[in-house]
């Protein structure tokens, strides 16, 4: 195999779980990411829109 050393000891360093389990939620109200944002945010999340859009 033609893989990286550090591919293979990668371990990943955030848990978006929470955000997740938010954008599942808030997205029974509408579609679209500034939607949701907007929803997250009213519900008090201090979460930027880059991380929402990343998870």
């Amino acid at each position: 195999m033609s893989i990286h050393r550090s591919y293979f000891y990668y371990a990943k360093k955030k848990n978006d779980k929470e955000v997740i389990d938010s954008i599942i939620e808030a997205s029974e109200f509408g579609n679209g990411l500034w939607k949701i944002y907007s929803r997250l945010r009213r519900e008090g999340k201090k979460w930027n829109h880059k991380r929402v859009y990343r998870v």
